[in-house]
């Protein structure tokens, strides 16, 4: 570690040297919420500045026998002392995660909480430095910077963060940057390898299979199904005995994505359900085997296959009467279940957990899978939707203020907008606009982040329900006119559905089907309006199918 760290240091330092013109050649950046993010703390969105802040992150000799003082003095009899510890930890910036976690696991009761706590003041404001880091190293693509990154993920906490940390890395990176990459692949952390697999094919593409290829046996799941992914993308079909391999395993993330990849790649519908019981899935998981080992070699495989976030085929339901919260699975068995004071939004999260917004109670919780509230922020108004968006922040609608907010981790606003009317839905982008249902000004409008408007379709009845599609369509539900709607981009409709309830939610599914909710439950549609699955329940007011 001693050699990472002083090469990040030379790296930082050498940036002027190597990439003389590295900040004037940054043009426009798309991500103006970052480059801001960075100006609110002192960080220069340039090559330097960048390096010099992720630099600043690694301690030196010193100032790790500093922390180690302060974390022992944490534990100190005299409660100043203790008081005066904290404070100072919570100022330095080289105060890592994996600090304070090891602290946080000790013997000493009163250092462990006071790690926690310093764990839960400092990861907001270092999270937020790092992901708009990270971002404008991808979309500037400041080359140079591939040590200290690898170095800062250390400091990393959300899958949000680790992604982001993985495309900078990618984006970063130099020839002279390999070996340290490799040395990362032989590493216990499990984000850095993954960072590494990736970095190593953005490097060096089918130059990387020798380093990729004894991934293939190694212990950690998740660095193996990374690595899997990025050889059967270059063609190497001995990898895909190792994703048929990885549906066994303990972790039901690493199944779901598996599965999924599968599916993907080999236009192969074969059934596998990740959270079924053990022998309903090594049945499944046989069958998937049994069809690599005939056609694995020979098949044709639909590639490039994209890193599948985890699939779990569960359907979360809002029953805003009588208040509750249910998940479903593919035969309509009710797996889950919380009761919520007018359910008015709702959405399964990768991780496995769910996140709900009550109307009532002017709240936005999110739950593990055993229904324990792990985080909770209280919101100025009423909110009729909510999204976990990419930075980690969450968007919600609220209804009465009429304003569309973004909630980072701490529970601070980080953005909002005058939504212009009432908003009964609100949809984060890919290009961050954000699209909104407008109920009393009967239209989906498309905002900026400055909140001007920059699309609109208008005369819609009562839409409750809108979303941005691959195709670059947007689905509407239209409340008052009891139909769905796919409108393109001049506006037209090129697909719609007219049901006999009053509808809430719409949501179209990577199959092409469409699932809808409404006053008499949840069903799923074919292209061709057919009903293909269906699920009775009354007031149905919100769904997410992931």
């Amino acid at each position: 570690m001693h050699d990472m760290q002083r090469i990040a240091r030379l790296a930082a330092a050498a940036c002027l040297l190597t990439f003389p013109f590295a900040s004037s050649a940054v043009s426009a950046e798309p991500d103006d919420g970052s480059r801001r993010t960075l100006a609110e703390f002192g960080v220069e969105p340039t090559m330097e500045g960048i390096g010099g802040y992720l630099a600043s992150l690694e301690p030196t000799a010193d100032e790790k026998l500093r922390i180690e003082t302060l974390v022992r003095r944490l534990g100190d009899d005299d409660f100043f002392r203790r008081e005066d510890a904290m404070t100072e930890l919570l100022r330095m910036p080289s105060v890592s995660l994996e600090h304070l976690e090891r602290a946080a696991a000790g013997d000493d009761a009163e250092i462990r909480w006071r790690a926690r706590r310093l764990i839960e003041h400092g990861r907001g404001t270092s999270a937020r430095i790092l992901f708009a880091a990270y971002r404008v190293i991808e979309q500037s693509q400041l080359k140079g910077l591939g040590p200290p990154v690898l170095l800062s993920m250390a400091h990393g906490g959300d899958d949000y963060q680790r992604r982001a940390a993985v495309r900078a890395l990618a984006a970063t990176v130099l020839p002279e940057d390999a070996p340290l990459l490799r040395k990362a692949l032989a590493e216990e952390a499990a984000p850095r390898r993954i960072a590494a697999v990736t970095a190593l094919v953005a490097l060096l593409g089918d130059a990387a299979q020798p380093d990729l290829k004894p991934l293939l046996a190694t212990a950690d799941e998740e660095v193996r199904y990374h690595a899997a992914i990025a050889l059967v993308n270059q063609g190497v079909r001995e990898a895909l005995p190792a994703l048929g391999k990885l549906l066994e395993s303990e972790n039901v993330q690493v199944r779901a994505q598996t599965a999924q990849s599968l599916r993907a790649l080999s236009g192969e519908s074969i059934a596998f359900v990740a959270y079924e019981a053990p022998e309903k899935r090594r049945a499944s998981a046989r069958l998937w085997q049994e069809w690599i080992a005939a056609h694995g070699a020979t098949a044709e495989l639909k590639l490039p296959v994209g890193l599948a976030a985890p699939l779990f085929n569960r359907t979360l339901v809002c029953y805003y009467n009588p208040g509750k919260v249910v998940e479903i699975d593919a035969a309509g068995k009710q797996l889950w279940e919380v009761n919520v004071a007018g359910p008015w939004g709702c959405e399964g999260l990768p991780n496995g957990n769910r996140l709900i917004a009550s109307y009532n109670n002017r709240t936005v919780v999110e739950y593990d899978p055993a229904g324990k509230e792990i985080w909770k922020a209280t919101l100025p108004s009423h909110p009729f939707s909510v999204q976990r968006v990419d930075n980690g922040n969450t968007l919600v609608a609220c209804y009465g203020n009429r304003t569309v907010l973004e909630i980072r981790p701490d529970k601070q606003i980080a953005w909002q907008i005058d939504a212009q009317g009432q908003p009964m839905d609100a949809r984060r982008l890919d290009d961050g606009n954000t699209l909104v249902c407008l109920f009393d000004q009967q239209k989906v409008v498309e905002f900026d982040r400055e909140g001007k408007i920059v699309w609109e379709v208008a005369g819609m009845q009562g839409p409750r329900s809108a979303r941005r599609l691959d195709n670059g369509n947007t689905l509407i539900v239209q409340s008052n006119a009891r139909s769905v709607v796919e409108v393109d981009r001049q506006k037209r409709v090129v697909w719609s559905k007219t049901l006999g309830n009053n509808l809430f939610d719409a949501q179209r599914l990577p199959n092409g089907n469409t699932l809808i909710g409404d006053q008499q439950g949840v069903q799923e549609l074919d292209p061709e309006g057919n009903v293909v699955w269906k699920h009775n329940g009354m007031f149905v007011g919100r769904l997410s199918r992931y």
